[in-house]
């Protein structure tokens, strides 16, 4: 509210003082102090943060001053505001000093440059790290043999361990397998094969030896029930199965044990070392009637072969003639004489070949020897 003068002088300097439209209210000539300044700015950002447009409408004038003005005035005009809003906000310009709007401006401008001069070195600094931890992380395959002259690929542990586990799934079938075989004339040729055909070739090659192997089997138990029969009619069941049937605690099969001189080291130059016999364990096994008759039982099922009626077409064996002691032991000389002169030849034998090696070994010294 301004006072009026009833002075010549004091109207004739009110005159003199610049238009209406150039000075700043009365208002905004009371002495604002820094602190008030900047309390109006960061009440004026929070409420830009908030949603609100706190941009006001500003004079001409200030706006051709100010480097931002045009940008403001457009904001302003843009922007929707209700008309008891847009007075309020521009009677809250009209308090603010002119420096104090470019003070704000400048420092939006300054925190938008800011803003973004930091925001692209974050971006450059991350894209730099990001490009050096995949650099590290890389590590080098080995190349093809073809290509050893070139450096070697490096792949990231990841994609490594794929290229691996894609080598290893690979199916089998399509490799190729050479093979060298020797004709009957001695000469060798050599074929290149899938080891899908080759695994057809083998499996056809177990089947037919299994069927090969079937079939002596049954031939097998076919001449030892035959002989079971000859010799049970000769010598009795009893006889016969001490021949062919061993313990099942085994005491055949312990006599047939090694002795001290094993046929690894030479006769006459050492003899190998003492065998420890184990200590033998005495078992003690109750079996009940039931229990040997089953074992009988399985025992006649897994030998049934030998109990099957005979498929030679031979007469019956004749009873074992009664001899008397003397033929018995004329017999029993006879068969204590069996294979003697052939046992003299082998060892006659034996003894040429050594002497035979004594001589050419003579030879070999004294070529070496003269040499």
């Amino acid at each position: 509210m301004e006072v009026e003068h009833g002075d010549p002088l004091q109207r004739t300097r009110r005159n003199m003082q610049p238009p209406l439209d150039d000075v700043t209210p009365i208002k905004a000539q009371q002495s604002i102090s820094v602190t008030e300044m900047f309390n109006r700015q960061q009440k004026e950002i929070a409420l830009a943060t908030k949603g609100g447009q706190s941009a006001v409408k500003t004079t001409r004038s200030v706006a051709k001053d100010t480097p931002n003005g045009m940008a403001r005035l457009s904001k302003i005009r843009s922007s929707s505001q209700s008309p008891h809003k847009v007075d309020k906000t521009s009677k809250k310009n009209r308090d603010m000093h002119p420096l104090a709007i470019t003070f704000k401006d400048t420092s939006n401008d300054y925190r938008r440059h800011l803003y973004k001069d930091t925001t692209l070195r974050i971006n450059s600094t991350l894209e730099t790290l990001l490009t050096n931890l995949h650099g590290q992380s890389l590590h080098p395959i080995s190349s093809e043999a073809n290509d050893s002259a070139e450096s070697p690929i490096r792949l990231s542990l990841p994609a490594k361990f794929e290229r691996k586990a894609g080598k290893i799934y690979q199916p089998l079938s399509a490799y190729k397998i050479s093979l060298t075989r020797t004709n009957t004339d001695g000469t060798r040729t050599t074929l290149v094969k899938l080891l899908e055909e080759r695994m057809s070739d083998y499996l056809d090659y177990i089947e037919k030896h299994k069927a090969e192997i079937a079939k002596l089997e049954a031939e097998w138990e076919a001449t030892v029930g035959e002989i079971w029969k000859v010799g049970v009619q000769c010598l009795g069941e009893k006889a016969m199965e001490s021949m062919l049937f061993v313990d099942e605690e085994g005491d055949e099969l312990r006599a047939l044990a090694p002795t001290a001189e094993a046929s690894l080291f030479v006769q006459g130059r050492s003899t190998s070392p003492p065998l420890r016999a184990a200590p033998t364990k005495k078992r003690v096994t109750f079996e009940t009637p039931d229990e040997e008759g089953d074992t009988l039982t399985s025992h006649r099922q897994a030998l049934h072969f030998l109990y099957q009626p005979t498929r030679l077409r031979v007469p019956p064996v004749p009873d074992m003639p009664v001899l008397s002691k003397e033929e018995i032991g004329a017999l029993e000389t006879r068969i204590k004489e069996l294979g003697q002169k052939q046992l003299d030849d082998l060892s006659q034998a034996q003894k040429d070949y050594k002497l035979y090696w004594q001589k050419k070994n003579k030879m070999l010294a004294k070529v070496f020897g003269d040499d």
